[in-house]
């Protein structure tokens, strides 16, 4: 459910989102990027670090199998595309009931839809529900450009890319704390920054 987050208007310097808002609806993480301008005080800063989509394409025009490395080597480029923004719709996902994409149709929906309204049928084909059930599954995507254009429409006005331990905030260039995937290290090469300026 979306509710608004028990912390004043005005009373925060700083937001750090990493690796949440691809488990998230669009609709959601408008309500959650209108409670984090809310909250942050008259120059405060949001920053946000997710898996770049544009990446993951070029990796599967490219056929670049590398770039998914995580995978066996019996999983095609397209199910591992899609996994990282609709997992419950791919073959990774076994449960019995779940619509599935192949990789024929996949090429197809390419063919014949714009690149994002392709992106956005995928994650149209994700519930809340399972994602709650599979936590770690993405349901959503996002690149800068979408994630620019939602932060101006919550009000932000100065955006930004930003990269792996840079930022305005001397306290998000402490790595020891921040931008470290080093639970994950293959994600590095996925992610980008990006920072909000209220």
């Amino acid at each position: 459910l979306m509710k608004p987050i028990p912390i004043k208007s005005t009373s925060i310097n700083i937001v750090h989102s990493r690796l949440s808002i691809e488990h998230i609806t669009d609709t959601a993480a408008e309500f959650m990027f209108l409670e984090v301008f809310r909250m942050l005080k008259k120059n405060g800063l949001f920053r946000i670090a997710a898996p770049n989509v544009d990446l993951y394409y070029k990796a599967f025009q490219l056929n670049d199998m590398y770039f998914f490395d995580w995978f066996p080597d019996s999983i095609s480029i397209e199910q591992r595309f899609i996994f990282h923004i609709a997992a419950a719709i791919t073959d990774l996902h076994i449960d019995g009931e779940s619509e599935r994409i192949s990789d024929q149709q996949f090429r197809e929906l390419f063919k014949k839809m714009s690149y994002e309204d392709a992106l956005n049928y995928f994650s149209s084909k994700c519930s809340v529900e399972k994602q709650m059930k599979h936590r770690y599954y993405h349901i959503n995507w996002w690149n800068p450009a979408k994630l620019e254009k939602m932060l101006k429409k919550a009000g932000f006005k100065e955006i930004y890319l930003s990269a792996a331990g840079q930022s305005q905030s001397p306290v998000l260039r402490n790595t020891a704390h921040f931008d470290n995937l080093y639970h994950a290290p293959s994600y590095s090469k996925q992610i980008f920054y990006m920072e909000a300026i209220k």
